[in-house]
């Protein structure tokens, strides 16, 4: 939150406007390898899609031969209702106890620094839940991701 206020001479005879109050979403610095929701915010009793999106990215010095998104659903989400939108690349998706796994097997990411464009990915999906969001109440979950046999990126929380 921002406020400004400017304390006018005494002949300002309309003071109403010297007040100005600026709400900025405080983030963090880029990760390419993120999990996004949209509608981010909803109204009570919301009951509609979720579209989901993980995104990717190989910033490593190497190709990426295998990559492996876990995804751990809320299990507020009616996962009978789960729908792949799309992918970038070829995938396997399958779901055992409310945790999304998506396997690209040989996928061959390029690096990002051979290539910029071609080192990144993205898994999109929709979902609705169990029952309406009521209302100040919010599902929250990350994606852990796999390049090879490295140790998991954690995405942020969507």
């Amino acid at each position: 939150v921002i406020q400004a206020e400017i304390k006018g001479y005494k002949t300002d005879l309309d003071t109403s406007n010297n007040k100005k109050t600026t709400y900025f979403r405080v983030v963090r610095s880029f990760d390419p390898n993120m999990k996004e929701v949209y509608p981010e915010i909803v109204e009570e009793n919301y009951k509609d899609w979720l579209d989901y999106t993980i995104h990717f990215q190989n910033t490593g010095k190497a190709p990426a031969a295998n990559i492996v998104l876990i995804d751990t659903l809320d299990t507020r989400l009616n996962i009978e209702s789960f729908d792949i939108l799309s992918s970038s690349h070829n995938f396997n998706a399958r779901i055992d106890n409310n945790i999304l796994f998506i396997d690209y097997p040989g996928i061959e990411l390029p690096d990002s620094f051979t290539d910029s464009e071609g080192s990144k990915g993205y898994f999109k999906f929709r979902i609705k839940t169990k029952n309406p969001l009521q209302n100040n109440e919010y599902l929250d979950n990350f994606v852990d991701i796999y390049f090879d046999d490295n140790a998991p990126v954690r995405t942020n929380s969507a």
